[in-house]
């Protein structure tokens, strides 16, 4: 009897152990709406013990003691968005061309990316805290699946061997599915620049493949090949970065199949839509009322909120009967 007792107990402790993890994030994207997803993830991590250093354009603002922050605030101009709106209005012969043109846009409205991602992969080589950083010891590595492995390639370039845990603060991006070993088929899967669903006609989805296309030629070309050439000039001949990233144990995406559409999925790429949601709970206005009105699009609804009850009353005879 003593001996049961004395397993029961021994168990029970076991499943009480925990230790702390080494944690290393690298997240070196200037624009701040990204960062907004994955802050309250770090801080979750900071707040169940786990050593958390943290290389961010976006310091986490009032951290706890177990959270280090490497600011590469100064490397690169940070903003809240970095599409490049002006490519909307070129007057581009393609834009005459009634397919091309969505897919010509796409492209020309990504090369602010590209441009800042060079100039980032540049500067970090020689950023020593972010160097030293790099270095040390870690059971786990944060990185966002955006654009760009540079950093990530730079941590293997320093002996880092740590698991890769990337994060998609969106949908998946052309380039997703080949790196985790998922099936990628953009005849029903609408590439995430696009407007099309998952029903998509013949033409529809001609333009999606195209698309497809053009965007993983687009980050093969001006994100991965330039990075290479970066990191050769310090380093001599280096893998393929496109290999580098495809070790990455798992993939989270910032998406639910309900509103972002189902897609085939594997093992390692996990949907977490709603991680960047905050799990305080705030009362809706008292003074408030809310409800649906519909769009002139079947599929969709607007949602109001009206604070005063004459507004409530001007719209009340638009509600159907």
């Amino acid at each position: 009897m003593k001996r049961f007792i004395f397993i029961i107990f021994s168990v029970i402790l076991l499943c009480c152990h925990g230790e702390a993890a080494n944690i290393l994030g690298l997240f070196p994207i200037t624009v701040r709406s990204h960062h907004m997803v994955y802050e309250p993830y770090l801080k979750r991590l900071a707040e169940r013990g786990h050593n958390m250093t943290v290389a961010s354009f976006f310091p986490v603002k009032d951290p706890p003691a177990n959270i280090h922050g490497i600011s590469l605030q100064g490397i690169d101009e940070t903003r809240f968005e970095q599409i490049n709106l002006n490519a909307l209005e070129s007057k581009s012969s393609l834009y005459n061309i009634p397919m091309l043109e969505r897919v010509v846009k796409c492209i020309f409205t990504q090369e602010t990316f590209s441009a800042s991602n060079a100039r980032i992969c540049e500067r970090l080589v020689d950023f020593q805290p972010f160097i030293d950083a790099l270095k040390g010891e870690y059971d786990l590595v944060l990185t966002e699946h955006f654009l760009g492995d540079c950093a990530l390639a730079l941590y293997r370039l320093y002996g880092g061997k740590a698991p890769i845990l990337a994060v998609a603060t969106g949908a998946r991006m052309p380039w997703t599915m080949e790196r985790i070993g998922a099936v990628d088929n953009p005849s029903y899967v609408p590439i995430v620049t696009s407007t099309f669903k998952s029903e998509m006609s013949f033409m529809e989805r001609m333009e999606n493949t195209l698309l497809s296309i053009c965007l993983n030629e687009w980050f093969t070309r001006q994100i991965t090949m330039k990075e290479k050439k970066i990191l050769e000039t310090r380093f001599g001949n280096i893998p393929d970065l496109n290999e580098l990233a495809r070790n990455a144990s798992m993939i989270f995406l910032n998406t639910f199949h309900v509103l972002n559409g189902a897609m085939p999925l594997v093992p390692g790429l996990i949907e977490v839509g709603g991680m960047h949601l905050s799990l305080d709970k705030k009362p809706v206005p008292q003074v408030g009322i809310i409800f649906l009105h519909k769009s002139t699009y079947p599929h969709k609804s607007v949602l109001h909120l009206l604070r005063q009850r004459k507004e409530y009353c001007k719209y009340l005879h638009t509600f159907p009967k």
